[in-house]
């Protein structure tokens, strides 16, 4: 799915993407308006407490305050715990 536009691969794991409904997207990264891992739970309108997330930008732990770019994986996943 390539067009002319700047775009990225959105992953949602767990109980975010059973909640959303979805675990897969494509998204302009054009609609992203700061190009921000943060701003995509936005865009997307996924309300979570930031301390609650955890995202990987192609398959590397990352920040929520990390850039993204054309043809980035943006995968979101809530924090796991274990006993």
């Amino acid at each position: 799915m390539k067009n002319n536009t700047s775009q990225i691969k959105v992953l949602l794991f767990a109980e975010l993407s059973e909640k959303y409904g979805w675990d897969e997207k494509y998204l302009s990264l054009d609609l992203i308006e700061d190009k921000k891992a943060k701003s995509i739970l936005k865009h997307i309108n996924i309300n979570v407490a930031h301390q609650s997330i955890i995202v990987a930008i192609n398959k590397e732990i990352s920040s929520l305050e990390a850039t993204v770019k054309d043809n980035d994986e943006v995968a979101f996943m809530p924090i796991f715990t274990g006993g």
